[in-house]
Parts: C-alpha cells; structure tokens; sequence
C-alpha cells in the first residue's frame, strides 16, 4: 500500500514495539516480513517483474510460518494490491506468482505440523495445548470452551461480549502506547478520518486495520492492556501512515493551499506541535514504560543473575525454594535455553516429587538451592550449594512447612 514519510515520523515510532521486541516475542519479525512483503508488491505495481512477485510472496510464505493468522491477512491484503499489477502477457501473471510463491514457502509448514504431531494440519502448539487443556479451546471461534477459564475473565468462553471488552482494551492500548502523547496516539488519525477528504491510498491503509482487528475478532485472547496490542500489531504501520497524512493535511490547512503544494510558514506550527508532543512523550512516557510500570511486575524482582555470577553456579541445576511460582519466573528466565548447555537450568522445588524427577534426568550436574523472596521475606539468597544429588535429596524443602 502508498507509503508516506513526514519529518517527525522518526520520533513518532519509538513507542508501544518496544515490550514486544525485547522479550523476543513473534509479532515484531512477523511484521519485518509483512513489510518486506509489502515492499516487494510496491516495486511489483510500479514495475511488473518475476522477482517482485516472487520475493513478495516468499515473505508473505515467512509470516505464515511465524504466525498463521497474520499471514492469511498479509496474503488477502497483498494479493488485492497486487491486482493493479498488470502483466505484459497476462494481466494476473503477478498476482499468480505472488500467490504460488506464498504457498511454496508457507507449505513448508506441512512436514513440519507431520514430523512434530502426526499430521500435517495440526499445529504443534494446537496439539500442545488441546491435549493440556481440552480439544478447541485455543481455536478460532465462538464458543463456552474457548479459553483458559482465568478467574477475571467475566465472560468464560469466547462470545460477541468478549469482542466488545477486547476491542476496547486493544483500542485503548493502542492510543497509549502507539506515540505515547499526552493528548492520545490516535487524536490525529481520527481527525483526519472523519475530516478530510480521503484517497484511496487512505481508504487501503483503513482496510488493513479493518482486516487486522475483525480477523482477531475471532480468537478469544485480548493481547493487552499490559503488553499493548499486540495482536493488533500490524496496524502499527496504516496507524502511522495516516497520522502522517492528517500532518500534511493540517499544514495545508494552515497555509490555505492544497496538500502537496508548495507551503508558506504558518504550517510550521503543526510540526512543531507535534515535535513537542513526541519530546514530551520521550522525556516523560518512555522512562515510565521502560523503567518503572513494570519493575516488580507480579513479584519479579533481580538478583538470581547476580547470584549465579558471584557463585558461578556454571552447568548446575539450581532448585529454587519458594512458595510462590511467580517468583520462580524471575529465575526461569536466566536458565540456559539449551538444555544440554554449559549455563545453570533452574526448576521449581515444588514438591517432592518435583525435586526427585528433576534430580533424576540431570544426575550429571550439581546441585544449588535459592531461597526465593518468600522464603527470606528479602530478595534471592543461596540456601546451599553445590551438592550432589543424594546430599540434595536430604534439604528439607518448604512444603515441609506448610
């Protein structure tokens, strides 16, 4: 789709990506591909060539693979663009290669879903999560056994007034975190919408937010408030694309020309404005976000990393002693994510039979009691260490407290 660029835009996207690209989540790569995709489908209209095609295709292929429900709505938006790509011999020749190129890379998908459960249709986490949880509860769809039954979930399932309630959470949260202004992220888009008169390069940046938003309408999990919405991700780039429209358009108005004409000084203030808005946003919003909403975020809190340094707890397993499983994720999170690495895993000391299975499958290693802060009424501590399995097994945990 027409892509714009306004001096401020830099300053303006600096906002609500930032929770999702640090804690490595999906969204962030499934929107890199879906630009590269959109990129290639804009040479492919200007410039009708094979590789355009075939490239665009190949990264709508990638965003299925990252995320399936995101690339159905890459294909369906992309492949309607490319219609106006007109071929020499055969007027769909584009649209055709950019379809057959997204479905040579997506199928990949295909011996994957086999190799990993059975059957090439069913998805790995779809499989994961209906044998742990109950057969549908994490599909697309209306229905009483949508979900996980969460205790503030007011409506169980998954029905229109779920729709309702996560429409308004991931609006809000897009206003929030989007810019980050005081005065909303989204003031100038609606403005803009609902007051000047639109293109149709506007009205196809407002098809992708519909296509984004109605096709989530349909999976029961909101996406936010917390962590902004990030099932509504792509939007971020129609989001800003408008904002910048409805700049042109204010600097037209204040000027008296028409938008893309030569303008005179008066325009200058809607820049500045808008520079201040984001100055603001940077000086007071983005300190707030990164480093104070979400420090002791459910008892999390630092300190194991610093422990494992001091002790260089090295290819151990370190048992963490704690009543409550919130503060074991402040641990979890420092464990070697290759478990046959040479970093510390840390497990749970939940119960016995916890402690003898883990003791059990990493015989090798040794062992290292944390007391979590439950456990000290303080911050993490080592309790003992290191020990071998047998010496382990004779540590009284604190379910022999309760």
């Amino acid at each position: 789709m027409a892509t714009y660029m306004h001096p401020v835009l830099p300053r303006m996207m600096v906002r609500g990506p930032a929770a999702l690209a640090m804690s490595f989540m999906t969204h962030t790569w499934s929107l890199t591909c879906a630009l590269a995709a959109a990129a290639a489908v804009g040479r492919l209209r200007r410039a009708p060539r094979p590789r355009y095609a075939l490239l665009g295709g190949a990264a709508i292929g990638v965003v299925s693979l990252i995320r399936p429900l995101e690339g159905i709505i890459a294909a369906l938006l992309m492949g309607l663009w490319s219609v106006g790509a007109r071929g020499k011999q055969w007027r769909f020749l584009p649209s055709a290669l950019l379809a057959l190129s997204a479905v040579a890379v997506g199928a990949i998908q295909l011996p994957y879903n086999k190799y990993l459960t059975g059957s090439a249709g069913v998805f790995p986490i779809m499989a994961y999560f209906d044998q742990l949880y109950g057969e549908g509860f994490n599909s697309l769809g209306f229905g009483a056994n949508r979900g996980f039954g969460w205790a503030q979930d007011p409506f169980p399932g998954h029905g229109w007034r779920d729709v309702v309630v996560n429409t308004s959470l991931n609006s809000f949260a897009v206003n929030v975190e989007l810019m980050g202004w005081a005065t909303g992220s989204l003031v100038l888009l609606a403005m803009f919408v609902f007051t000047a008169r639109l293109k149709t390069s506007d009205w196809q940046m407002l098809l992708g937010i519909a296509a984004v938003t109605t096709a989530h309408h349909f999976y029961w999990f909101s996406g936010g408030p917390d962590f902004g919405a990030r099932y509504w991700y792509l939007v971020i780039v129609p989001c800003l694309a408008l904002t910048a429209r409805c700049l042109e358009h204010l600097e037209a108005l204040a000027d008296g020309r028409r938008v893309g004409a030569p303008g005179g000084g008066r325009g200058g203030a809607v820049l500045a404005g808008t520079t201040a808005l984001s100055l603001g946003a940077m000086l007071l919003f983005v300190p707030w976000r990164a480093a104070d909403k979400y420090y002791g975020y459910r008892v999390s809190q630092p300190g194991v990393a610093a422990l494992a340094r001091a002790n260089d707890f090295g290819r151990s397993i370190v048992l963490v002693r704690t009543r409550r499983g919130l503060e074991y994720a402040s641990a979890f999170v420092y464990g070697d994510l290759d478990v046959g690495g040479t970093g510390p895993l840390y497990a749970w000391d939940r119960s016995p039979e916890v402690r003898e299975a883990v003791l059990k499958a990493y015989e090798d290693r040794p062992v290292w009691f944390v007391d979590g802060p439950s456990a000290t009424n303080d911050g993490y501590r080592v309790h003992a260490g290191p020990l071998t399995r047998e010496q382990a097994g004779r540590v009284p945990g604190l379910w022999d407290s309760r």
